[in-house]
């Protein structure tokens, strides 16, 4: 297992209070991860919106400035690709 993927179950843990504190709400769905591993999306469905995590090296999540930002009606998935 890659060290972004031992972060990541490091955090799942916190994941749902940290959702909630900074704006999300219950009906999360797929989250995904970066391909750097330092950023984790969770989509909320019963909120509209999407939630952004900073992944710190401690496995400790912290809200990107601005997150959550609007995503439609009921998003239940999101996906990341590398860039160009």
């Amino acid at each position: 297992m890659g060290n972004a993927e031992e972060r990541l179950l490091a955090s799942l843990a916190i994941l749902r209070t940290a959702s909630r504190r900074e704006g999300g709400s219950d009906g999360g769905g797929n989250m995904a991860m970066d391909p750097t591993g330092q950023f984790l999306y969770v989509p909320n469905q019963f909120s509209n919106n999407v939630s952004a995590f900073i992944l710190k090296r401690t496995g400790a999540l912290t809200s990107v400035c601005g997150s959550p930002v609007a995503a439609g009606a009921g998003p239940v998935s999101v996906a990341t690709t590398a860039g160009p």
